[in-house]
């Protein structure tokens, strides 16, 4: 008879050869020493898929058996010897950008005798953009062979191409900060709209011409209030932007959901008037009647809608896009601003349905309420630069009139900025 070494129990004849009970190898022997406690997987903020190890991106439901597949591949330290017997999810605050996983592994640690044991695997939840959304937003970058400071002379020189039809008095610097900084917020976050506020107020004053600013700033953020004061002290600021285009989402809104529906923004948004400032409203067409119901209650405060509402071709052809329209040129303080086609149609100027669309929503909202613009230099992306940008503008509206044209090209403008 031959007892453990360790704690005297009596052996069986399958675990004598290393003289020590299962018990006591348990409490020797760590079967789960290979296997990294902490790792990482990586989700698309955007569109919210999981990167597969071995590449490509996939839809996968919370706690879900693909999830668990997913993790399980980026855990690191299971290898032959050491047998994976169930795993399963832990529970962990939605929004801690953490999984848990609980791993039972089983390993033979001498002939005959075999150690399970249980691993508590911790992964954070990484982001990253997948190439669908990255693609998606390449439309708001440009390519250079060498990538600068696009400053005021830079614009002047782009607009300087214009037909000489035109003649280029000023415009309108809008915030790009919308786009950017995706996971700040706070002080942060705050810090970067005024200071590109502030750095585009210091290029347009080495301008001759006339131009005005509309900056970035997050109203859902308590001390908003504070922001708006400091941005109003620049005196070309006239509006604020704050991207709302959610599901699909632009950058931001991924993790700040619909705004529309936020009590905190909705106050923010508010108290616009208060600094004279009007907004620039980027929006998704299914939002447009929640748009238009807030609109309604403010009627105090100019907005001007940028790029049509964002739709895309197959969205001018349904009901609720133009149903959404109607309700808010009902708005009488609402401003439509013909931009960004390109992002319609990538030869939006030889596709009958956005043009169509371009003259109805004129009818809809009228040539005093209807702007064209140029979204210099992003358009550029999209081989559209101001000189082609403003000959199909002129080429589109020539149905119009003098004094529609002067409206269109200027007059609208000029009132919705007040420059």
């Amino acid at each position: 008879m031959v007892k453990c070494c360790l704690c005297g129990v009596q052996l069986s004849a399958a675990v004598q050869t290393g003289a020590r009970c299962v018990q006591c190898l348990r409490k020797e022997v760590d079967v789960g020493a290979s296997v990294h406690r902490r790792g990482q997987v990586h989700r698309c903020n955007t569109c919210q898929r999981w990167l597969r190890p071995n590449g490509g991106w996939t839809v996968a439901d919370p706690e879900s058996r693909e999830l668990l597949g997913i993790c399980l591949k980026n855990v690191k330290g299971i290898g032959r010897e050491l047998q994976l017997v169930t795993a399963s999810f832990l529970w962990t605050e939605p929004h801690s950008k953490e999984l848990k996983l609980k791993l039972e592994l089983q390993q033979e640690v001498i002939t005959g005798v075999v150690v399970r044991q249980a691993v508590v695997v911790e992964l954070r939840i990484q982001n990253l953009q997948c190439p669908d959304c990255k693609k998606s937003y390449t439309k708001h970058l440009w390519d250079s062979s060498v990538q600068g400071v696009y400053d005021v002379e830079s614009y002047e020189k782009d607009m300087g191409k214009v037909p000489e039809v035109f003649t280029v008095q000023g415009g309108v610097f809008l915030e790009a900060v919308s786009v950017c900084h995706v996971e700040l917020g706070g002080p942060t976050y705050e810090a970067h709209c005024f200071n590109e506020a502030s750095y585009a107020a210091e290029q347009l004053a080495k301008s001759s011409k006339s131009y005005v600013i509309v900056a970035a700033c997050a109203l859902e953020e308590p001390t908003a209030p504070k922001l708006l004061a400091r941005l109003v002290e620049l005196p070309q600021v006239r509006g604020i932007r704050q991207i709302l285009n959610h599901q699909p989402d632009w950058p931001r809104n991924a993790r700040l959901g619909d705004l529309l529906e936020n009590v905190q923004w909705r106050q923010g948004f508010s108290t616009l008037h208060e600094y004279g400032l009007s907004f620039d409203l980027q929006l998704n067409f299914h939002q447009f009647k929640k748009a238009a119901e807030l609109l309604s209650s403010q009627p105090e405060i100019s907005v001007i809608i940028d790029h049509l509402g964002s739709p895309r071709l197959e969205d001018l052809s349904k009901e609720e896009y133009w149903e959404g329209l109607l309700s808010l040129a009902a708005c009488p303080k609402t401003y439509m601003k013909i931009s960004m086609l390109s992002y319609i149609h990538k030869a939006w100027d030889q596709e009958p349905s956005v043009l169509d669309a371009v003259h109805r929503i004129i009818r809809l909202f009228g040539v005093e309420r209807c702007m064209f613009a140029s979204n210099t230099p992003v358009d550029q992306q999209d081989a559209w630069p101001p000189d082609r940008l403003y000959a199909a503008f002129w080429s589109l509206a020539q149905p119009y009139g003098p004094e529609s044209l002067r409206e269109l090209f200027a007059g609208t403008a000029r009132r919705a900025y007040r420059m």
